[in-house]
């Protein structure tokens, strides 16, 4: 009888996944998931981006104030071109602000708190979809422009950002692939190590200071508006979720820009976008600002409160960095929104944080699509797959499923402490899917 050998070797997978093309950076994410705490935050950013439901009519349009300059810049985008609104929108307030800031105009709420109208934005498009020409658009219809914009095209060290700050100070900051840059200061080492301390301090106003070999560069309550510009689909090649969930990216407000189905390519091969008028409104703005506004202490407390309500009701809890960040924005919004409507009044109304909370709830939605949809989906998919092996484990041999499992049944899951961290982040998911 002739005997037949088998073949020994490893065990067949109980489920086979592949997450790799999804570029997840899992070391980093492993950090991330470890802690408990960005674990809860990783749940409620989640549960916004399933909440968020996408509407025919561009969602904007419940933040832009009628017969207002921002209505007539959306009005000739929307109808001459296929730009995602939120591009022109978020660089018309961009702009505004930068003009504020050239002028050193503030709001000043009760007796001892002033608020710098600096606006930290990163916008996010497809490539193509338009950013750069939305840009010089509408910056064409500021009279003096030049006034206003922070160049910094030549800016490839820390030490020639303070130099050209400590010449232009108060201004607006437009910067391309951002996400580059947000990536380079992370380094320890290199030309732009610095400048992560650097953008702390800028964003706070707090003095900087730079020792050359001739001298000493001072920089007196710095201030900008930065708003940076990034393709969409490359953004998370520069920046992991780890980096998100950092304070220092905290401190910007993000926008992502979606193409209009009901605005196809083939209708606007042509983007004949006209200014008429623009530079007028623009004009009759500045001719009314005022160099200090106001807001009482009991509105800003109660508006701010009414601003976290409309953001974050029924959304669950999300850390106190998160929050405080987000809603303190609602001022120098507010600020906008009020020099747009009636900029020849000084003191600000509930109206102007009514419009400035239909705006934030924007930026929620963006961040949590960023860290939810778009990195954080991956590991829900390893969480569905690891119950699926656990499922079959349990179905199979009657006992629980162990970190060897896992490596067994997902590619992308190489060592036993990522098995674990994976394993344990599934139960704490599973525990919050059932609260």
């Amino acid at each position: 009888m002739e005997t037949i050998k088998r073949r020994r070797g490893r065990p067949k997978k109980v489920v086979v996944k592949d997450y790799a093309q999804c570029e997840i950076d899992f070391t980093g994410m492993q950090r991330l998931i470890e802690k408990s705490d960005i674990a809860g935050q990783i749940q409620v950013m989640l549960e916004i981006v399933r909440n968020n439901k996408q509407e025919k009519q561009w969602r904007g349009m419940i933040a832009v104030p009628p017969t207002s300059l921002l209505e007539l810049i959306i009005k000739e985008f929307r109808e001459k071109t296929n730009i995602p609104l939120e591009i022109p929108f978020f660089v018309f307030l961009s702009l505004l602000s930068g003009i504020l800031l050239h002028k050193k105009i503030k709001l000043k709420i009760g007796e001892d708190r002033c608020v710098t109208p600096n606006l930290w934005t990163i916008l996010l498009a497809e490539s193509g979809a338009g950013k750069t020409f939305v840009s010089k658009t509408i910056e064409k219809s500021i009279k003096d422009k030049d006034k206003i914009l922070f160049q910094g095209t030549g800016i490839v060290s820390a030490a020639a950002f303070v130099s050209e700050l400590s010449e232009k100070n108060n201004k607006l900051w437009i910067r391309d692939e951002f996400a580059q840059f947000l990536r380079a200061i992370e380094s320890p080492t290199g030309p732009l190590s610095e400048m992560k301390d650097y953008c702390l301090r800028l964003y706070d106003h707090d003095r900087l200071e730079r020792k050359t070999k001739k001298d000493v560069i001072t920089v007196e309550e710095p201030s900008l508006s930065i708003l940076g510009l990034n393709a969409l689909g490359s953004f998370h090649k520069y920046v992991t979720a780890e980096m998100m969930m950092d304070g220092f990216s905290q401190r910007f407000q993000y926008v992502v820009a979606r193409r209009d189905p009901e605005r196809p390519m083939e209708k606007y091969l042509d983007w004949d976008v006209s200014t008429k008028g623009w530079d007028e409104r623009w004009q009759s703005i500045q001719s009314c600002l005022q160099q200090e506004y106001t807001a009482t202490s009991e509105l800003a407390s109660t508006a701010v409160l009414s601003s976290f309500r409309v953001c974050f009701s029924g959304l669950g809890t999300l850390d106190e960095s998160f929050v405080r960040r987000i809603i303190w924005a609602a001022h120098p919004y507010a600020l906008l929104y009020h020099v747009l409507r009636r900029p020849e009044e000084t003191r600000l109304v509930a109206e102007d944080y009514g419009w400035a909370g239909r705006l934030l709830s924007m930026h929620v939605a963006d961040l949590s699509y960023l860290i939810g949809e778009h990195n954080l989906s991956v590991v829900e998919k390893m969480v569905r797959s690891v119950e699926a092996i656990r499922q079959q484990v349990r179905a199979k041999d009657n006992r629980e499923i162990t970190p060897r499992d896992i490596v067994r049944g997902i590619r992308n899951i190489k060592t036993t402490q990522q098995a674990m961290s994976l394993l344990q982040f599934a139960v704490n998911y599973g525990a919050e899917k059932t609260t």
